[in-house]
């Protein structure tokens, strides 16, 4: 593998085994997927060919170019996009689940900007910020205990679109 590689179109081959297998193999109510940073843009291919009840993602990434570019000039480092990139920011339309996104406001690499854009595409998306950089809503979002607060965030979303837990 490149290290300088953004990301590869195949992991999201290999997420959408996983999803079709899930489905096929494992009883269950609901599905969903937790994708983080990169991860987002494998879960957004991936949502193509098949589907899932909703989608939770921190650090959703909206343009790959944009992230090149800003990865480029955070870290001088030379970052290479697979041939295909310039269809990905096409394909978050074509997501049809709800997504709870969080997002923090000083994040410079995945803006509250770009969340927002993802957020207004279907209105059961839910965009949470949190004062806090690139990944760290788990831990800005503690109030009491760990994440407390994201995990309520994601509790509450899913009881009240989906009323998958307590059932």
């Amino acid at each position: 593998m490149n290290q300088d590689q953004l990301y590869y179109e195949e992991f999201a081959i290999d997420l959408e085994a996983v999803i079709n297998w899930s489905k096929k193999d494992i009883v269950n109510n609901k599905l969903s997927v937790w994708a983080l940073s990169m991860g987002t843009i494998s879960v957004t291919y991936a949502l193509q060919n098949t589907l899932i009840d909703f989608l939770i993602a921190e650090g959703f990434v909206y343009d790959p170019y944009e992230i090149k570019m800003k990865l480029n000039k955070m870290k001088a480092k030379v970052i290479v996009l697979p041939e295909n990139a310039n269809e990905y920011s096409s394909l978050i339309n074509q997501i049809k689940c709800p997504i709870l996104i969080f997002s923090g406001t000083l994040d410079k690499i995945t803006t509250v900007e770009d969340a927002m854009k993802i957020k207004i595409l279907n209105d059961k998306n839910i965009l949470i910020t949190f004062d806090g950089n690139h990944l760290e809503g788990f831990q800005k979002l503690t109030k009491n205990s760990l994440g407390d607060n994201y995990k309520n965030s994601v509790t509450r979303f899913i009881q009240t679109e989906y009323k998958v837990i307590n059932e």
